[in-house]
């Protein structure tokens, strides 16, 4: 759980005895151990009263959650002054398999509850799971789509993206009922099918062997984003891939500069992810503190193509419990399937599409997620020009 991320945890770091060490936990209430004692419930803290202890054994456990063990290792500073010890440990607990996380907001009082239930007992369905009619004309038009979400990882250390598969496979039915894009010239990869591999044949071959200047590229990405602490680089997180490693890892920058080879005057990406490593859908190398990327830079050489993208370089991008979906991505298909068609033509385009998510989006996320998060347009609007009446729809009418 490719949209930036931010938890406002990023207080200076200390090394003296005193320093409190504070645990948290998503969802609080789980059982925290340290060194085999138990120090209590999260969000709790613990204390080195020596100052001198190099490691300590962090255990976590919640009932229905899979457990956490972890090793805090104090390290020197640049100028090997003191041993320090970060002060906040931040971890996202994840449902045991068979298990799924249930929210609705309680009438009247305003509060979205949680609780952890058998998935076997439950199977949320959003508006948006019902598949727009096909358009008369959906075979005729020229466009082609990589479509790809990444809900698990080879690696199970790596947490899970709640929605990003369902996200995927909504979407690419969404692109061929109101896009007008054929299956047969649609690539859906979805989890254990969205290797490193996977994303390099079909991003630097499969797409170019069926583009033209007069062909429209979508490309759709649901899963972990992940920032490079040491060059400011983000990339797509693979099924196969791993944060510690980066050449398991698909640069971001890679991406757009394929994409910007491809003859095609119209590309259009829309990414669900985020690239701080704090939480929701990013990750970061062992041992690193979340930070904040401005994707902006990244896209600052793309001249063809126009982004989406979930959230600001220091925010979240969250998941939508009750809708079952990423929340950027269910308003892009709420817009697409007509709400953000602001002039009732029946055509769907991008700068249309953006005013609604981005509006939806920020409202949803500051009501009833008490956090941040801006989905962006890149290039901005401003500068935007023509492209932003691209038509992302088919006529309807």
């Amino acid at each position: 759980m490719m949209a930036g991320c931010g938890t406002g945890l990023l207080s200076p770091i200390h090394g003296s005895s005193d320093v409190t060490v504070v645990v948290k936990t998503d969802p609080s209430g789980a059982k925290i151990s340290v060194d085999g004692k138990p120090i209590g419930t999260s969000p709790t803290t613990f204390k080195d009263e020596s100052g001198r202890q190099k490691t300590f054994t962090l255990e976590i456990q919640k009932d229905g959650y899979e457990p956490i063990t972890r090793v805090l290792t104090r390290k020197w500073d640049s100028a090997r002054i003191e041993y320090r010890l970060d002060p906040v440990y931040y971890y996202t607990l994840n449902p045991l398999p068979g298990m799924v996380i249930v929210s609705a907001t309680q009438a009247g009082a305003g509060q979205v509850v949680s609780k952890l239930v058998p998935s076997a007992l439950f199977q949320k369905v959003s508006d948006v799971d019902a598949i727009p009619a096909a358009r008369k004309s959906a075979k005729e038009r020229d466009a082609v789509a990589l479509v790809i979400g990444i809900s698990r990882y080879r690696d199970e250390s790596i947490p899970q993206v709640r929605y990003a598969k369902r996200d995927a496979e909504t979407m690419a039915s969404y692109l061929e009922a109101i896009a007008g894009i054929s299956r047969s010239r649609m690539k859906v990869l979805v989890d254990d099918g969205a290797t490193q591999s996977d994303l390099a044949s079909y991003i630097e071959e499969w797409l170019p062997r069926r583009v033209s200047a007069d062909t429209a590229v979508y490309v759709y990405y649901a899963g972990h984003g992940m920032p490079n602490l040491t060059n400011g680089k983000a990339y797509l997180v693979p099924y196969d891939g791993h944060p510690d490693f980066a050449s398991k890892l698909y640069p971001l920058d890679r991406l757009y500069e394929n994409l910007e080879k491809l003859p095609s005057k119209e590309v259009v990406v829309m990414l669900d992810s985020c690239f701080s490593g704090a939480t929701g859908r990013s990750v970061l190398p062992s041992g690193a503190r979340p930070m904040g990327l401005a994707v902006e830079g990244v896209t600052a050489n793309i001249k063809k193509s126009v982004v989406l993208t979930a959230s600001s370089g220091t925010q979240i991008s969250s998941d939508y419990d009750d809708q079952g979906h990423g929340l950027f991505t269910y308003y892009l298909l709420k817009g697409l399937r007509g709400e953000a068609d602001k002039d009732s033509n029946g055509i769907v385009q991008i700068d249309e599409l953006y005013n609604f998510v981005k509006a939806s989006v920020t409202k949803v996320a500051s009501e009833v997620m008490n956090r941040d998060q801006t989905p962006l347009l890149l290039p901005p609007a401003d500068v935007l020009g023509s492209k932003g009446k691209i038509a992302l729809t088919i006529s309807g009418r």
